[in-house]
């Protein structure tokens, strides 16, 4: 898989400098998923294993369908072997985002 190219969307939404608050508002398939799941790449990217990022979604399965993207994107970033997916439970659906 290759690394996801930001649509012109995305990367004016990565672009707002990190000390802004972000709101992404609008109709089904504008890409704003995506560019969240951007920023907490980059997120992770900047504050390593002191990242703590924060994704809520209105239903446990958007939830879901989001930590499954944010790890394909993971995934593509880092490779499989760069990237562990666990709970602080000790289960591992999810992602991490210390990479290596």
């Amino acid at each position: 898989m290759s690394i996801l190219a930001p649509t012109p969307y995305q990367a004016t939404v990565l672009s707002v400098p990190l000390e802004y608050n972000l709101m992404l508002a609008g109709g089904r398939g504008g890409g704003k998923s995506t560019a969240a799941l951007l920023l907490t790449l980059r997120h992770c990217e900047q504050f390593g294993a002191h990242a703590r990022p924060l994704i809520i979604r209105e239903t446990h399965r958007a939830l879901a369908d989001m930590e499954d993207e944010l790890h394909r994107m993971l995934v593509a970033a880092y490779g499989h072997k760069g990237v562990m997916r666990e709970r602080r439970n000790g289960s591992r659906p999810g992602a991490s985002c210390t990479g290596g």
